[in-house]
């Protein structure tokens, strides 16, 4: 899957899934999570936008996905 920046839908990292309860992995280098106090975020390469990213735990792993994309 493409995940791409709400602001310029420009390509932030791509994933593909691993597991059967719908986990996923990030393909090529994963993105820089940062935290600026309030907010874990990323920072889209191409807008240089802060895009959001909430916590996403399954049982075989913890992760982040965007905010703007609903978790399953």
């Amino acid at each position: 899957m493409q995940v791409k920046c709400p602001g310029c839908s420009g390509l932030l990292y791509e994933t593909h899934q691993i597991a059967a309860d719908g986990s996923q992995s990030t393909l090529g280098k994963p993105p820089t999570i940062h935290n600026d106090g309030d907010d874990a975020y990323i920072t889209c390469p191409h807008c240089k936008s802060k895009v959001v990213m909430v916590r996403s735990d399954t049982s075989a792993a913890i992760g982040f996905r965007p905010s703007h994309i609903k978790g399953t």
